[in-house]
């Protein structure tokens, strides 16, 4: 069930009506609304959630009353190994044991972001960070909140927990909906009409680049560049916005991340739950930058390492991982990720970590390493010539076409990139992405309202608009 469809507006809606209510026990409708939610993508997957739930669940309760080292590392490896089979067994029989592949095997939605939930609180147990939840529940809510089962973000049990233990306390507040749906009106425009408009241009140049001129494959490097934020975003702004609704507040995922001014802080501000439990969970333990330099380099470039293959078993996403993390090691090394100060070094500094990012981002989308090295090499040898082929209307149809839309798709979709880049001002310089729809005045705010509602009505792609590209991962 994804967030843009009628089955879920309808689990919403009715959702809606008795959490906002007095009724009693809404904290299990909340624990029914997200049995619904995960049931509806299918019953083996639901299996693989429920067994993780309890296993983990029974975890914790014996992490709290002994703190045997090899006792919770065993349990560790244990609770990581539905994630390990589903995500990765077939990568290992195929590519290292050079066995065929293993087929039919349907990995569990959001399977990396629950395991990384219930392992980071089975960590914070050990560390006596918070205590063993006893009420099971409070546990099955934590690991499956229909908001953020789906692609995020990575709750942590000190925040999530405590909420959910007080939710029947919770009381309707409209400030609170009116803000979440903001969000999720945002996060919506985002979706349906920048990254589903985008997704068309990309498609046919990454799927076939041999076939494609240098400069329509730059263009779609750069359009999957604003369209995996866009997606990935409007996801988490819905999330958040969603859960704003209900009464529990969730991490912000984003922060302007393509304002950053080095690929250090891109991190900072891009999956910032997924970042932090990185940081938290597996930089830290192996050291951190409390030790040597050269050790902290290697710490740097094993984690996000160990992030590109999160996302998905696919030596293309191990390789973007590896390049982040050697980018990063570099900036710290040349003194790159200090704070800038300067008109001129700042653009510089905007310019670079804009193309380091669009460039990794390659290695990210492409169906395979060869295919990303082709698509950098035509990108740097057969950009100029395509440029110069531009001297005529119909050039330019041409090059619309290579990137398999139309004229006026084409339009649209510039449309929405200018609409992105407002909001993103907005989000960067006042902190809020909601800026604009936050007016004191009720005409100004419900004109904004109208008109983003309308342009999603003309502009938006429905469809498989509603698929999110983290729901894979």
């Amino acid at each position: 069930m994804q967030f843009i469809s009628w089955q879920f507006i309808i689990l919403f809606a009715v959702a809606m009506i008795f959490l906002l209510s007095e009724v009693k026990a809404k904290k299990y409708i909340l624990a029914v609304c997200c049995f619904i939610f995960y049931i509806s993508s299918g019953i083996s997957g639901f299996v693989v959630l429920a067994l993780f739930t309890t296993v983990t669940y029974i975890f914790g309760v014996i992490t709290e009353k002994h703190k045997s080292k090899l006792t919770f590392f065993v349990m560790l490896v244990l609770a990581l190994c539905p994630l390990l089979f589903y995500k990765y067994a077939g990568f290992v029989v195929h590519e290292i044991f050079r066995m065929r592949e293993i087929t039919g095997v349907t990995v569990p939605i959001g399977i990396s972001f629950f395991t990384f939930s219930g392992v980071g609180y089975l960590v914070d147990v050990y560390k006596g960070k918070c205590g063993a939840e006893k009420n099971f529940i409070n546990y099955f809510i934590f690991l499956s909140l229909f908001t953020c089962i789906t692609s995020g973000p990575i709750n942590r049990s000190q925040s999530l927990l405590a909420q959910i233990k007080e939710y029947d306390r919770t009381k309707f507040c409209y400030d609170r909906c009116a803000e979440g749906f903001r969000y999720v009106l945002i996060g919506i425009l985002l979706k349906v009409l920048v990254s589903a408009r985008l997704a068309q241009a990309i498609t046919n140049p990454f799927n076939v680049p041999a076939q494609v001129s240098g400069l329509a494959l730059l263009i779609a490097s750069l359009f999957f560049t604003i369209q995996i934020f866009c997606d990935f975003c409007g996801y988490s702004y819905m999330a958040y916005g969603l859960s704003k609704i209900i009464g529990i507040d969730v991490v912000q995922n984003f922060k302007a991340p393509y304002f950053s001014l080095s690929v250090t802080e891109f991190w900072r501000r891009w999956h910032i739950s997924l970042s932090s439990w990185f940081r938290d969970y597996v930089y830290f333990p192996l050291g951190g930058s409390r030790c040597s330099k050269a050790r902290t380099c290697v710490n740097l470039v094993i984690t996000f390492t160990v992030s590109g293959l999160w996302h998905g078993a696919a030596w293309t996403y191990i390789t973007w991982g590896f390049m982040n993390g050697v980018i990063i090691v570099i900036e710290k090394l040349i003194g790159f990720n200090k704070e800038v100060s300067g008109r001129t070094r700042t653009i510089v500094h905007w310019m670079v970590t804009l193309l380091l990012t669009n460039t990794m981002w390659i290695f990210f989308r492409a169906a395979t390493l060869p295919d990303a090295i082709l698509i950098i090499r035509k990108i740097l040898t057969d950009t100029i010539h395509g440029l110069i082929r531009l001297r005529s209307m119909a050039s330019i149809l041409e090059l619309v076409s290579e990137l398999g839309v139309t004229a006026s798709g084409f339009v649209a979709t510039l449309v929405g990139i200018m609409i992105f880049v407002v909001f993103e001002i907005f989000a960067d310089r006042k902190d809020k992405p909601t800026y604009l729809l936050n007016s004191r005045k009720a005409v100004v705010r419900w004109t904004v309202y109208i008109a983003l509602i309308f342009v999603i009505l003309i502009f938006g792609v429905t469809g498989k608009a509603g698929e999110f590209i983290y729901a894979k991962f």
